[in-house]
């Protein structure tokens, strides 16, 4: 089997490089269908600059960045929780101040770094290739773990998106489905960035779940749409930047571009 590929494709980094894609797009494709579905896609966006500016902290902390940017990422996801339930602030308006903050943040603590190499291509758009061993199982525990509450809250989760009123009605625990909710998404985002990078994270998220809307008729069909769509631009993403030459983050996001375009002209009309 092997000697039908090319032997790029057989190498162990990008084997690596392959599977925590696919791990990630697996997770990425449910958590983006409630992303959408809660309006919370330019959330994707303000944590993944967030996560940006963790990495400065833990490079000036001497701390190791990748938890680092986790644990900031996670802090202001529940700060924009937070700040909405707490103001009467609009969710966009929370969003937009938290993302210039952090964004400005994270600007401001690269002119302390000019003596600390930080690698801003990597971040901005991510290294798939250089993904370790220790990496692809802490994406796959991670996956599994978000996976998994996930599993445990859907059928709250998707009643607090199609009738809110019902589910305070019937009990379901709002505030704290959303912390975790946001916890779970913020990590996973936090996580991304080494595959992905920061500026093409949120096409991760979003884009499968958008092009499976195009074409599902119902919430099954969304969902299961959106990681089949996030999994094949992984795959041929992985593979075709390797045959290519060409950057993986930026090839995986093109392809799960060119499905959407592709959903978007064979779509059923809508009323």
């Amino acid at each position: 089997m092997d000697s039908l590929l090319p032997p790029i494709l057989t190498e162990p980094f990008l084997l690596r490089a392959l599977a925590a894609a696919v791990l990630l797009a697996i997770a990425g494709g449910v958590i983006g269908t409630f992303v959408q579905m809660r309006g919370m896609s330019f959330y994707t966006d303000t944590i993944a600059h967030s996560a940006f500016t963790g990495v400065a902290l833990g490079v000036l902390l001497g701390i190791d960045v990748g938890l680092s940017a986790v644990l900031f990422a996670v802090l202001i996801g529940l700060a924009v929780l937070v700040i909405r339930r707490r103001t009467s602030l609009s969710f966009d308006t929370v969003l937009g101040v938290l993302f210039a903050t952090v964004a400005a943040l994270g600007i401001f603590l690269l002119t302390f770094l000019d003596q600390v190499r930080v690698d801003l291509f990597a971040l901005l758009f991510g290294d798939i290739l250089a993904i370790s061993t220790l990496d692809l199982w802490i994406i796959a525990g991670a996956s599994a773990l978000a996976l998994s509450v996930l599993w445990m809250l859907h059928r709250q989760l998707v009643l607090e998106i199609i009738h809110p009123e019902l589910a305070e009605v019937e009990g379901v625990p709002t505030r704290r489905n959303d912390l975790i909710f946001g916890i779970v998404v913020a990590t996973m985002i936090a996580l991304g960035i080494k595959l992905i990078g920061i500026i093409l994270l949120s096409g991760l998220f979003l884009i499968p779940s958008a092009t499976s809307y195009l074409l599902a008729k119902n919430f099954r069909e969304l969902l299961w749409g959106s990681v089949a769509v996030g999994v094949i631009a992984a795959i041929v993403g992985v593979a075709g930047s390797a045959l290519l030459d060409t950057a993986t983050g930026p090839t995986i996001v093109l392809v799960s571009s060119l499905v959407f375009g592709a959903a978007y002209l064979v779509r059923s009309p809508r009323s």
